[in-house]
């Protein structure tokens, strides 16, 4: 399960993090607009995102389950 959460203030986030005492042990930026794409074909809600980063690159795949196994395994990932 993947939960996002846009946030407006970056001082509070952190101030809040803090309280909890969670600590970020990474941080990254990411380079540019991200490639997204979405194929219908392959699975319905499928989205596959292509994030540029400093350390490299990195394929995301958001949708349903079955659509994200298939794309990975077609792509050559295995579990």
């Amino acid at each position: 399960m993947k939960t996002e959460l846009e946030v407006s203030d970056a001082g509070i986030l952190r101030e809040s993090l803090k309280a909890w005492e969670v600590s970020g042990w990474f941080r990254y930026e990411k380079y540019g607009p991200p490639f997204i794409c979405q194929i219908q074909n392959v699975g319905r809600g499928l989205l596959i995102e292509l994030d540029e980063t400093p350390i490299g690159a990195f394929v995301e795949l958001e949708g349903p389950a079955e659509a994200i196994d298939r794309t990975a395994t077609e792509l050559g990932f295995q579990k």
